[in-house]
């Protein structure tokens, strides 16, 4: 990723190569550019020019119908950002990034508008439009980011911009920080989860000799593995037999447990005694130990090492836009379609009654194709009308007065021509 963010580090005013003319958004980075450059180097210029643009990019391109979409300037907001994290400030990834960035170019562009005080006597420059629309994403995502798991990169990343803050004089201490911070992490969460080993030696543990006996298991092995307050797990006179096992788990709400799976259980807790029953728990807890293996690996570049934790925290929050985009899509769109409207072909509607003579004269105007739907249609309407000579009369007494002109016609016809 180092390749990709090569242009927007080193290219101060990569504004000018986008090709979106002169209108408010280049009016905006124009004049963000020159802010920040009073006090920033030129790489940081460029990070947060080209983030602080995105918003104003996107709409704007959308106004003149340019071919520029959601994931553009998603994948140039979480490029900056990735570079941003290893100049400073990593932890939190694009939210903080946002915040960061807003705190920043408000000492030269002013502070961002609460919401509340923005109307049509407060107009907001390009500039302060910027600033706000990264300070409103920033705290959106920040609090979207509260209600989920807290996430390892967060913690890691933290020693990290402790060392970018001079807190510590070489990059080896923020590692060695950061892996006393996730060994403690391990401890806290195995306090709060209970193993898979103790609630099997509190709920009766499993007999060892049936276990080696059905399952083929070293008794040895067995014996190294402790349960909880002097109750053992595989025991050498009672306990569940596997299939027992498997049927106490049931009860215990592990539906699917089989005797099989209960053999597979015991065997991964002799594999790993302190295997935590939440698997969630347990996920997370190799994960921590993933990242302490890797800092504790003498072959490990940890300027490598911190940027993928970067670029992996980003895209998390990368992920999070694109869920918020797919949903505000969805919201948008139309909850009928033109084709819950249409249909192939009706139904064929009842047969109206019609006289002879009737028929003879729908047949002569052209209209007998479609009478069946017309009257149909005509008796489906809740309220039926007509207008005559300008006044909008009862529907059925109309209708009734023709049928009966129509039935004497027919019947003075029937008399004369028999």
């Amino acid at each position: 990723f180092l390749g990709s963010m090569g242009g927007y580090m080193l290219d101060p005013i990569n504004v000018a190569t986008m090709g979106i003319g002169v209108g408010t958004a280049y009016k905006g980075m124009s004049t963000l550019s020159q802010a920040l450059m009073t006090g920033r180097n030129t790489a940081a210029i460029a990070l947060a020019s080209e983030s602080a643009i995105q918003p104003l990019v996107y709409k704007h391109k959308h106004d003149i119908n340019s071919p520029y979409e959601f994931n553009d300037a998603l994948m140039a907001i979480g490029t900056t950002a990735i570079g941003a994290g290893l100049l400073s400030g990593a932890m939190g990834g694009i939210s903080g990034y946002f915040r960061n960035l807003s705190k920043n170019a408000s000492e030269f562009v002013g502070p961002p508008k609460p919401s509340d005080k923005i109307n049509a006597e407060v107009r907001l420059t390009p500039e302060q439009e910027s600033i706000n629309i990264l300070d409103r994403m920033g705290t959106q995502l920040a609090e979207q980011k509260a209600a989920l798991p807290a996430r390892i990169e967060d913690d890691i990343l933290k020693e990290y911009d402790a060392f970018q803050n001079k807190e510590y004089v070489k990059l080896e201490d923020a590692r060695d920080a950061t892996i006393v911070k996730l060994e403690k992490k391990i401890t806290t969460i195995k306090k709060e989860n209970e193993t898979w080993a103790r609630w099997i030696a509190e709920n009766g543990g499993v007999n060892r000799q049936q276990l080696a006996n059905e399952a083929g298991f070293d008794i040895a092995d067995m014996q190294k593995i402790a349960g909880g307050f002097g109750k053992p797990v595989f025991r050498k006179t009672g306990g569940y037999s596997p299939d027992l096992l498997a049927e106490r788990l049931r009860e215990a709400g592990y539906d699917a447990m089989d005797m099989n799976d209960a053999i597979d259980l015991l065997d991964s807790i002799i594999r790993n005694p302190k295997m935590l029953k939440d698997p969630t728990a347990q996920v997370e807890i190799d994960n921590i130990n993933m990242h302490i293996n890797e800092l504790s690996d003498e072959n490990t570049v940890l300027e490598e090492y911190y940027g993928q934790v970067i670029r992996s925290n980003v895209e998390k929050d990368m992920d999070i836009f694109r869920q918020n985009k797919e949903f505000e899509n969805q919201m948008n769109g139309p909850t009928l379609t033109y084709d819950d409207y249409v249909v192939s072909q009706l139904p064929p509607a009842p047969i109206a009654t019609k006289t002879s003579l009737q028929k003879e004269q729908l047949d002569f105007e052209g209209l007998s194709a479609n009478y069946n739907r017309d009257i149909a249609n005509f008796k489906a309407q809740e309220i039926r009308r007509v207008l005559v000579d300008g006044k909008l009369i009862d529907g059925d007494e109309y209708m009734k007065s023709l049928d009966d002109q129509i039935e004497g016609i027919e019947s003075v016809r029937v008399c004369a021509l028999g």
